[in-house]
C-alpha cells in the first residue's frame, strides 16, 4: 500500500491516491478529495445573486469566465429575461477566448509531468499575450467577473478586434510548433501509448462528460444544446477511437483550432453586423428591477422558483440547479469530480510511474472537484 501525493504541484498539494501494489504494478487505486472542501454551495445559498457570480471564477481559476454563464443564464431564465445579439456574441466570444488557454496549459503542463519542458516556456509566452488581449476585452487579467444579468461589465470596442486576429494566426502556428515537437518526441509517446484507456460504455454511467467522452467517439457536448450563441455556430471536430492519453492530448489540439475558427466566425458577424446589433434589450427601468431583484434577497423568499442548466465548460459539462421557496439550494456538479472519483477505472494495472501521465489529461482543478 503506497501514498501518491498530496504533495504533486499540478493538484496543489490536496489530492492524495491510495495505491496498492504487486511488485511495480498498481492493482487498485482510491483517490482521497476531500482535503479541499470550500463550502461554495452553502456560501452562495447564504449570499446575495448579484455576488455569487465570483464564486465560479475562483472554483476553476483555469478557464475563468466558462463557468459563470450557468450561473448567469439559469437566473435569466427565472426571471424571463432574454438576451440582445449583442451581449450573446461578446459572452460566446469570452468563452472561446478562455477555452483555448486551458486546453494549452493542460497540453503543456503535462508534458512538464513527463518530463519535457520547453514547450510550457513557449505556452507561457503566448499565454501572457492573450491574457493581454483578454484584459481589453473583459477590463482586468484574472478573475474578469465581465458577463453580469443581461449586460457586459464593461462595453467592447471594435478596435480590440483587430490586433486579436493577428494574434491568433501566431498562436495557431505556435500550437503547430508544440504539437509537432511533442508528436515526433520518443519519450512523449512511450510514456503515454495505450495508457489511460476509458471504456466508451463507462462514461454515461459514471458520469464521464466533455473531452474524456469526445475522445471515444462519444459526443457529449452541451454547445449544442444551443445555450449563448452556439446555436448559430456550426464545429465539426474529427475524434479519436481508441480513448487513451495520446487521443485525449490530439483532441485537445483540435478543439483549441475549432476554438480559433469560432472566434474568427463571431468576430466575422460582429463586424458585419455591428451596426445593426440590439445594444440593450431591456429599457433603464427594467435593469432598475433587475438590480432590485438581485440585491433584494428576501424578494424571491415568497415564490418557487427552480431551474436547471448545463452547459459546456473547458473540462465537460457543467450544472447547476438552483431552487428557491422560504429556503434556497444550489447545487453545482463539475465534470472534475466524476474523472477524479473513477480514476481506478482506467488507472489500475499500469506501471508505478504511469499514474502522473493519467492524470495529467484529466484535467482535474480540485477547487472545482469538493465544492
Amino acid at each position: 500500500m503506497v501514498n501518491f501525493g498530496p504533495q504533486h504541484p499540478a493538484t496543489h498539494g490536496v489530492l492524495r491516491l491510495i495505491s496498492l501494489l504487486n511488485g511495480e504494478i498498481i492493482q487498485w487505486i482510491s483517490p482521497e478529495i476531500g482535503l479541499l472542501h470550500r463550502g461554495t454551495e452553502k456560501l452562495m445559498e447564504c449570499n446575495y445573486y448579484n455576488l455569487n457570480i465570483a464564486y465560479f471564477d475562483r472554483s476553476d481559476h483555469v478557464p475563468g469566465v466558462i463557468q459563470e454563464p450557468a450561473f448567469i443564464l439559469t437566473l435569466e431564465r427565472i426571471i424571463n429575461c432574454y438576451l440582445s445579439n449583442y451581449i450573446s456574441l461578446w459572452r460566446t466570444l469570452l468563452l472561446e477566448f478562455y477555452r483555448n488557454p486551458n486546453h494549452s496549459l493542460n497540453i503543456t503542463t503535462h508534458a512538464i509531468d513527463i518530463g519535457l519542458f520547453t514547450t510550457m516556456l513557449w505556452k507561457s509566452e503566448e499565454r501572457e499575450k492573450l491574457i493581454n488581449y483578454i484584459e481589453i476585452l473583459s477590463g482586468t487579467r484574472f478573475h474578469a467577473i465581465s458577463p453580469l444579468i443581461n449586460k457586459l461589465r464593461y462595453d467592447i470596442s471594435l478596435f480590440s478586434i483587430d490586433p486579436s486576429i493577428y494574434w491568433l494566426l501566431h498562436y495557431i502556428r505556435k500550437l503547430k510548433e508544440i504539437y509537432n515537437i511533442l508528436s515526433i518526441n520518443r519519450l512523449w509517446r512511450t510514456r503515454l501509448y495505450e495508457i489511460g484507456i476509458i471504456i466508451k460504455d463507462s462514461c454515461p454511467y459514471f458520469g464521464l462528460t466533455g473531452l474524456l467522452s469526445r475522445a471515444i467517439k462519444l459526443i457529449i457536448d452541451a454547445r449544442f444544446t444551443g445555450y449563448e450563441f452556439h446555436e448559430e455556430l456550426n464545429y465539426p471536430i474529427s475524434y479519436p477511437s481508441i480513448g487513451d492519453c495520446p487521443d485525449r492530448y490530439i483532441l485537445r489540439f483540435n478543439e483549441i483550432i475549432e476554438s480559433s475558427r469560432i472566434i474568427y466566425g463571431l468576430f466575422y458577424i460582429i463586424v458585419s453586423n455591428y451596426f445593426f446589433l440590439n445594444i440593450s434589450s431591456f429599457s433603464i427601468i427594467m435593469e432598475l428591477l433587475i438590480e432590485e431583484f438581485l440585491i433584494n434577497f428576501p424578494l424571491i423568499l415568497s415564490l418557487i422558483l427552480q431551474s436547471k442548466l448545463s452547459i459546456e465548460s473547458s473540462k465537460g459539462i457543467y450544472s447547476i440547479y438552483l431552487f428557491s421557496f422560504t429556503f434556497i439550494i444550489i447545487n453545482l456538479i463539475s465534470n472534475d469530480f466524476p474523472s477524479i472519483n473513477q480514476s481506478n477505472k482506467f488507472a489500475k494495472y499500469i506501471n508505478l510511474g504511469d499514474p502522473i501521465a493519467v492524470l495529467g489529461p484529466l484535467d482535474s482543478v480540485l477547487g472545482s472537484v469538493d465544492l
